[in-house]
């Protein structure tokens, strides 16, 4: 934004297939800031964005999201995509109904608290109107100014994906453990090879044995999952030389907003 932003030239609007074009070049950005944050995890993969534009106007033309479009002076100042399911873990156990925002995106980490909160809150309100019970956002650990703006919206750090690079066996070994996804990353990612998942409602006690698994599965990334209330299990990981890539920030919905 090239002037102060006024809430009164602010508008919340539904995202149509033909915003899909600048959902791409909001998450293209994001990508390349978040890359800096963990260099594995996040490393936007060859044509990234070329990838994820048939996907997000697929999305956006769907059922299966509900996205918005804010915009300041009809210039795109950000964007939000929630699916209509957590599925993964660690509240893919969880039984309550919730959506969850991962597509979530401003043209400048100084808009998080004026667009991002709008935006966030106009999620949370179609959330609440569709029977969900919470509403859970992921962040990059490090992006402070949208962690900062969660927090003052009454969202809280309820969990974190830890991650520890591996080094793959050749050849790779069936994964030994149920409790252990493999598969590659997300087209728009590309961290080198195959990811581990640890899938299961417990945190591995023995994250080092995991790291070893997923390595011995072909996996260049060890995942874990954790509870923020699993300080033990927080404890382990670090210990095991894992750090903190992304985080679960989630409000329940039984209330309007705080």
């Amino acid at each position: 934004m090239d002037q102060p932003l006024s809430p009164a030239h602010l508008a919340v609007r539904a995202a149509a297939p033909a915003d899909a074009p600048a959902l791409a070049d909001l998450a293209d950005a994001r990508r390349r800031a978040y890359e800096a944050f963990s260099p594995v995890f996040w490393r936007p993969a060859p044509r990234a964005r070329a990838k994820h534009l048939p996907y997000l106007a697929a999305c956006l033309a769907g059922t299966a999201h509900t996205a918005l479009i804010a915009e300041w002076r009809h210039q795109v100042a950000g964007a939000a995509m929630a699916g209509h399911r957590a599925g993964m873990p660690p509240f893919v156990h969880d039984p309550a109904r919730s959506w969850l925002l991962d597509d979530f995106y401003v043209a400048a980490p100084d808009l998080w608290v004026t667009v991002g909160r709008a935006l966030v809150e106009a999620v949370a309100d179609l959330a609440r109107a569709a029977g969900q019970d919470r509403l859970i956002v992921v962040s990059a650990a490090q992006d402070a100014a949208k962690t900062a703006m969660l927090a003052q919206a009454g969202f809280g750090h309820k969990a974190s994906w830890w991650v520890r690079p591996a080094k793959p066996a050749r050849p790779a070994l069936a994964a030994s453990s149920p409790a252990m996804r493999v598969g590659p990353a997300p087209p728009v990612y590309d961290p080198g090879g195959p990811v581990a998942l640890a899938w299961g409602p417990h945190v591995p006690r023995r994250p080092d044995t995991f790291c070893q698994e997923a390595a011995a599965a072909g996996a260049v990334l060890a995942v874990v999952p954790v509870r923020t209330a699993d300080q033990e299990g927080t404890r382990a990981l670090v210990r095991a030389g894992y750090t903190e890539a992304s985080q679960w920030h989630a409000r329940p919905l039984g209330t309007a907003r705080p």
